[in-house]
């Protein structure tokens, strides 16, 4: 996507549970972050995405992924790891929305180059607050950046998710 476009940015959301899904989109629409959302349901529906993306010549890469790790057909892990090593979508932003608080998955999603790891919240509040903090980072930390940038700085804000997510 070209950064003089007039379009919203593109905020893919890698997302299973319908309840979550219905919170991150009234969170959003309270949000005055000018955005797309799209959603896909699995990890075989977000691999899909990528490649029917990536062969419409990339225009319409999204700039920031927020991906869930539990998926079904295809794991968040895996998804995470498909997205880091392909030279396309490497420097695209991924934070990762998770249910679990398990150490081991922190690390592996870190290990994998996620760029912020966030348990899910309990209620709309708490999701409007990573909405916010999610709004911060686009504007603020990372503004969502052309995909080809050289300048991204890869692990940044990573102090101000985690003080805007508890």
């Amino acid at each position: 996507m070209d950064s003089g476009t007039t379009q919203d940015p593109v905020i893919l959301i890698i997302e299973d549970n319908p309840g979550d899904v219905r919170l991150i989109k009234e969170a959003f629409k309270e949000s005055s972050l000018r955005a797309t959302l799209s959603f896909v349901p699995d990890g075989l529906a977000a691999a899909r995405f990528f490649h029917d993306v990536e062969r419409a010549s990339g225009d319409n890469l999204p700039r920031l992924i927020v991906l869930d790790l539990n998926l079904p057909r295809k794991s968040g892990f895996e998804i995470l790891k498909d997205i880091k090593c392909n030279e396309t979508l490497k420097r695209i932003p991924v934070i990762v929305l998770s249910s679990s608080s398990n150490p081991d998955d922190i690390a592996r999603a870190y290990d994998l180059h996620a760029n912020c790891y966030l348990t899910k919240p309990v209620g709309f509040d708490p999701f409007l607050n990573i909405v916010k903090a999610v709004e911060y980072f686009c504007r603020t930390v990372a503004p969502l950046f052309h995909p080809d940038a050289s300048d991204f700085p890869r692990d940044s804000g990573l102090a101000v998710f985690s003080k805007l997510s508890h």
